[in-house]
């Protein structure tokens, strides 16, 4: 039986041409597996230094809480409150006459409560500037 080292190769042009366009595909698909390596390894150097930021960032917070007096802030905040609702009771008092609706009145009052309580805190902050 002779054994047959040669085969006929019919339309070897044909053939040249899925040859490469095969070898250009894997080499394209090698291009996006290194690009997807090389991202990945941006984002791990990006991720470990946002985890050390916030590492910094949650040690300087908790050094700035140490140093603040909370106490006294929450204090004058409380009797700043206690001050303007002494002072809607008056002007509730004094418009008990007038026919208004309650609810809204008391929102408004609420959030100017809130409003006041914030002007007090960042006019602290500016003077400790």
């Amino acid at each position: 039986m002779p054994e047959n080292f040669f085969v006929k190769v019919i339309n070897p042009k044909h053939i040249r041409i899925k040859l490469l366009e095969t070898s250009r595909m894997s080499l394209e698909a090698s291009k996006v597996y290194f690009n997807l390596m090389v991202l990945r390894e941006e984002k791990s150097k990006l991720v470990t230094k946002i985890k050390s930021q916030l590492h910094l960032m949650m040690s300087l917070f908790t050094e700035l809480e140490t140093k603040l007096p909370n106490k006294e802030l929450l204090h004058s905040i409380d009797s700043s409150l206690k001050k303007q609702e002494e002072s809607e009771k008056k002007k509730k008092k004094t418009t008990k006459n007038k026919p208004s609706n309650s609810e809204p009145l008391k929102k408004e009052s609420e959030l100017d409560a809130l409003n006041d309580a914030l002007a007090l805190i960042e006019e602290r902050l500016r003077s400790l500037d």
